[in-house]
């Protein structure tokens, strides 16, 4: 768990619920430690078969932070381009605002100091962003 999970319990609840997570992670990429034992085999059949696959949309993104002395605003517009008509599907837009890197002096209790790629929340909600029924190929719909 991450330090900001203590903090932020429906988040941390709400991303353990659609992720089906019950602990931390630990895999290996490309021959370095990054993930859990035993998991590497499942990692690259998934990542060999995904890279395979088709896509359906072509996705674009432009982001920008502003910062106040106490806050920040993250904007974030994604454009979706249909690559096919796509209708009578129920497709969902997910995005996700992730930390880099989290350093921690004190380790959690499972004795972890850092955490890479942090998912922070989902945009707009856990449940995503519902979009039309209807894509038709190469309209672009702009978010």
């Amino acid at each position: 768990m991450s330090p900001e999970g203590a903090t932020e319990p429906m988040c941390r609840v709400c991303r353990a619920n659609y992720y089906g997570v019950s602990g931390v992670p630990v895999l290996f990429v490309d021959g370095q430690h990054v993930g859990a034992w035993g998991y590497e085999a499942y990692l690259g059949s998934y990542v060999d078969g995904a890279s395979q696959t088709e896509p359906y949309v072509e996705l674009s993104t432009q982001a920008a932070i502003s910062r106040t002395t106490d806050d920040a605003l993250l904007q974030l517009h994604v454009g979706v381009l249909p690559l096919a008509s796509l209708n009578g599907h129920e497709m969902r837009l997910f995005a996700a605002v992730v930390e880099e890197r989290i350093d921690r002096e004190e380790p959690a209790a499972n004795g972890e100091s850092s955490w890479n790629y942090v998912m922070r929340k989902l945009l707009p909600s856990a449940s995503g962003l519902l979009l039309p029924s209807e894509l038709t190929q190469v309209t672009p719909l702009r978010i």
